[in-house]
């Protein structure tokens, strides 16, 4: 034991980064495709247009993903992620230099990337909840995170903005955390950096930073350093989007319309809003229902009257103390959430298009994942009967149980069903043809391979490894 307590964060990463890649087929999505190819353009043509690609084939007919604007070839979508992930890729080029093969390495690498992204995220909300709760809390309250939710079957399987978004509001919470035990202008210099970069890589998420605003606010003696490292990340892609699409959210401020359009329907805002709380194919709690206990979490939080002390957890073995700046931080989150949801039921589509469940709403799961654990251990904690104790925790397993089964769904089954071809506003709500219910049965008639990633840029069976394939007849 003192062994795993000393390498825990190893352990952690080592477990969900594993998990996370013992794979089926890919999960590709277009809208992920310009982020898988970027990072080559990149490193062979020094460039973040696609000039290199549609130039040369000469063709004017370009899919929803580019667009032509300025004289260059550009994604619609942010560049943040691509950049960040081009250091990776070039080491992942230098073991295709060494070992050729004729594999299709931008999926394989988006998704070992993208789940190298989801893991991180996992271990700072570790790293967390850690500081904030006593171990086992900590380790559930991970797990919820990383196996029970959309970062599993959403942010590990493809290069979708949504985890990056996911690892800088997780390291965020962590410097904030870290900084109310022990004060450190470092902390308010990688929060810049964060700040800088979460605007840009994905704006809709945006208002996610209020409650990191307002922290830097009570701490004023730090806002130069802040500001200045969050211009020093920000500005070159601020620049980016001016310079290519003539606005300061590029491909997000060309569609600005269709928000617009959708928050001056307030019924449908209602509708959609609830959508993607319970409707059968697109409802948080639906595809991870140990959330509830989120809500739980945040009342208690906002009831609560306890101080944070660095002992106070073992001498009364219970977790969950916030000081109050904590406290306040993150009950800001309450009204954030709230609008961040309001802004994603005005888009359009509000339920996101062809993907798994409530993709849309990954960017806060990072904190929403530790109100869940606070919820789920001061409900055990505060009920007195031994009995009732039993209930409840019965109840989390089973609720945790469903979570994991939702997203292993997601991560496995899902590729093997176009479930979402026709997908309506209608479909969404249709609980006699849901999303879960179609992979299962499209992986039960299709489900040919299972494979572990452990460096796609080296070939099998050393960096792809054959766990099982379907002899076909």
């Amino acid at each position: 034991m003192h062994y795993l307590a000393k390498y825990d964060v190893f352990f952690i990463f080592v477990l969900i980064f594993v998990i996370y890649n013992i794979t089926t087929r890919l999960a590709i999505n277009g809208d992920t495709v310009p982020a898988s190819i970027l990072p080559f353009i990149i490193i062979a043509h020094q460039t973040v247009y696609f000039d290199p690609i549609f130039g040369q084939s000469g063709t004017a007919e370009l899919t929803y993903q580019y667009i032509l604007t300025n004289g260059h070839y550009a994604s619609i979508f942010p560049i943040v992620t691509p950049i960040l992930v081009t250091p990776l890729y070039l080491l992942h080029s230098l073991f295709l230099a060494i070992f050729p093969g004729d594999l299709n390495y931008t999926s394989l690498l988006a998704k070992h990337t993208a789940s190298l992204l989801a893991t991180l995220a996992g271990v700072f909300v570790y790293l967390t909840s850690k500081k904030l709760f006593k171990f086992e809390i900590a380790v559930l309250t991970t797990f919820i995170f990383a196996f029970g939710t959309l970062t599993w079957s959403i942010s590990a399987q493809a290069l979708w903005q949504h985890g990056v978004s996911e690892l800088l509001l997780a390291i965020a919470l962590f410097c904030i955390v870290r900084n109310e035990i022990k004060q450190s202008a470092v902390n308010f210099i990688v929060l810049g950096v964060i700040s800088g970069l979460f605007v840009f890589n994905r704006p809709p998420d945006g208002l996610l930073l209020i409650p990191v605003l307002y922290y830097v606010y009570l701490n004023r003696e730090h806002v130069y350093s802040y500001v200045g490292c969050a211009l020093l990340s920000g500005v070159p892609f601020l620049t980016y989007n001016v310079v290519t699409f003539s606005n300061i959210f590029g491909g997000y401020g060309e569609n600005a319309n269709s928000v617009i359009s959708g928050i001056g329907n307030p019924i449908e805002l209602l509708i959609h809003f609830i959508g993607l709380l319970i409707s059968p194919s697109r409802g948080i709690f639906i595809y991870s229902p140990i959330l509830i206990f989120g809500i739980i979490g945040f009342y208690m939080v906002y009831t609560s009257n306890e101080r944070y002390t660095s002992n106070a957890s073992q001498k009364k073995n219970i977790s969950g103390f916030f000081n109050e700046t904590i406290k306040n931080v993150f009950l800001i989150f309450i009204p954030v959430i709230i609008g961040t949801i309001l802004i994603y039921s005005a888009f359009s589509p509000w339920f996101g298009g062809w993907c798994f469940g409530p993709r849309f709403l990954t960017g806060f799961l990072p904190v929403l994942a530790i109100f869940t654990g606070y919820g789920i251990d001061r409900t055990i904690w505060s009920v007195v009967s031994r009995r009732n104790k039993q209930l409840i925790s019965l109840l989390v397993l089973i609720l945790f149980i469903i979570s994991i089964i939702n997203q292993a769904i997601g991560a496995w089954a899902y590729p093997y069903t176009d479930w979402d071809k026709d997908v309506s506003d209608h479909k969404i709500w249709d609980w006699s043809d849901t999303q879960i219910v179609a992979s299962i049965k499209a992986a039960e008639r299709d489900f040919d391979m299972i494979l572990l990633l452990l460096c796609p840029s080296i070939p099998p069976p050393i960096g792809i490894v054959p766990l099982y394939i379907r002899q076909h007849r």
